[in-house]
């Protein structure tokens, strides 16, 4: 699995057929701002799951257990995908408050990924990117 975060933003990665991607982003939803996915190519890659995880960062003792984070805390939200067949995509999200549409928009993520045919070593087939399985 290949495991990205917001440090990845704007590179250009090769995958292989099959493999999987998980991208992890801070957010703030507890002030409106969430990311929000750019349309995927169907054929090339699935968005396999989404799901936020409340102020992660937060240590033993920083809140009361069973209380929601309080306004302003940040969280991450987590995606997995899955890269269907061979070709060219791009993976964009932004950070907005989707009520306020674009204007609100204060984060972009935007990957280039090649997917790649798994093919038989020994093929010479070399896209001289870092390839993950």
């Amino acid at each position: 699995m290949l495991v990205l975060t917001s440090a990845d933003d704007g590179r250009h990665l090769a995958i292989n057929q099959g493999g999987e991607i998980q991208l992890t982003l801070i957010e703030n939803a507890s002030t409106g701002y969430r990311w929000s996915l750019g349309p995927l190519e169907p054929s090339l890659l699935e968005l396999v799951s989404a799901h936020a995880l409340a102020n992660p960062g937060a240590g033993a003792g920083s809140q009361a257990p069973g209380l929601p984070p309080a306004v302003g805390s940040p969280g991450q939200v987590v995606y997995r995908f899955k890269a269907l067949r061979p070709g060219r995509t791009v993976l964009s999200l932004r950070l907005l408050r989707s009520w306020e549409g674009d204007r609100s928009t204060i984060d972009r993520f935007r990957l280039s990924l090649h997917i790649q045919a798994i093919s038989a070593p020994g093929s010479g087939v070399d896209s001289g990117l870092p390839i993950h399985p």
